[in-house]
């Protein structure tokens, strides 16, 4: 994973697309001037800082519901003068309350607010961390937290397009230096906002605005000898042996395990602990159409019995995976 720079899209508004109060989480230079910048624009803007007691802040949460029912909810906290990751019990414990506690429980809090008043189309979620405009990739992380975000809010974007019915709830995780300008950073997220361009990663370095993506690297096969050490070579796999694969049925082993097996002639003999799989073959082939129309059908059968219809898909989903790739090697 890389940082590829990546301009926002021609004719992208600069106002951000926000349909009511905002709530910002967190009291620091760039939660105030988020604040002033979104109040400019007409929206009204309300902080809660953080604390070390979460029925409070919660409760001052519940009053501003009450008051005025924000829908746009801006987690600031990466950006405190205290967010910096410290092996002290007490410093760690503090910080892990205020900097990843706290946020998660408001999230949490005020997804359920906005859900109940079924307003999720009208609402955005979005986080400004400081993993350094990169995603951390380059190193060197004042605080670990932001990773914590940034998996909040991918794993809320990752449950709405699970549901049967899409949602156009927005979420965002904007990176950059803890060093960037209070006042850049405000204009930043309300660019990003305006531009509801779908991304739900970008980070910006020194005023470049940048995309993290997959990129394709080759492996280097020459393995020197003393790199290697003890290491098995391709060159020590004898031909039609039998292996022993931990897994295997599902994701990257799967693929690693079909892979030996072509180039070696092995015989792979799988051990997990997922029970073997009762799946009709019908299942097996399906276009992404017909994935869809399935896993409709599974989650609301799911939902009619009682269950949980994202868990039972979840491990219906699974099921068809293991039968696929048994068949496939078979």
């Amino acid at each position: 994973m890389r940082v590829i720079e990546a301009p926002l899209p021609d004719g992208a508004g600069r106002q951000p697309l926000l349909n009511g109060p905002a709530l910002i989480v967190g009291e620091n230079p760039s939660a105030r001037a988020l604040q002033q910048r979104l109040e400019q624009v007409g929206v009204k803007a309300l902080m809660i800082p953080t604390a070390d007691n979460s029925e409070q802040v919660l409760s001052e949460l519940d009053a501003i519901w009450n008051a005025c029912q924000p829908l746009h909810l801006f987690l600031m906290t990466p950006h405190d003068e205290d967010a910096i990751t410290a092996l002290n019990a007490d410093d760690w414990n503090r910080r892990r309350m205020r900097g990843v506690m706290i946020p998660y429980l408001i999230c949490q809090k005020w997804y359920g607010l906005v859900a109940g008043e079924k307003l999720l189309d009208k609402a955005s979620l979005v986080a400004a961390t400081t993993m350094g405009g990169d995603f951390g990739f380059s190193g060197g992380l004042p605080n670990i937290e932001s990773g914590g975000l940034a998996g909040l809010l991918k794993g809320v974007d990752m449950e709405l397009k699970m549901q049967v019915r899409e949602e156009q709830f927005r979420t965002k995780i904007v990176d950059a230096a803890a060093t960037i300008d209070p006042s850049v950073l405000a204009e930043c997220l309300c660019d990003e906002l305006a531009a509801n361009d779908g991304e739900i990663e970008v980070g910006y370095i020194d005023g470049r605005r940048y995309l993290p993506r997959p990129v394709v690297q080759p492996v280097d096969r020459g393995i020197p000898p003393d790199a290697a050490g003890g290491l098995c070579q391709p060159s020590d796999i004898p031909r039609g042996a039998t292996f022993i694969i931990t897994g295997g049925a599902r994701g990257v082993t799967a693929v690693v395990a079909r892979e030996l097996g072509k180039r070696y002639g092995l015989k792979l003999n799988l051990i997990g602990s997922s029970p073997a799989p009762d799946v009709p073959d019908a299942y097996l082939d399906l276009s992404a159409a017909e994935s869809k129309d399935l896993r409709a059908t599974v989650m609301k059968e799911a939902l009619a019995n009682g269950e949980k219809p994202l868990d039972v898909w979840e491990r219906f989903e699974k099921s068809v995976e293991i039968a696929r790739t048994l068949k496939s090697f078979a």
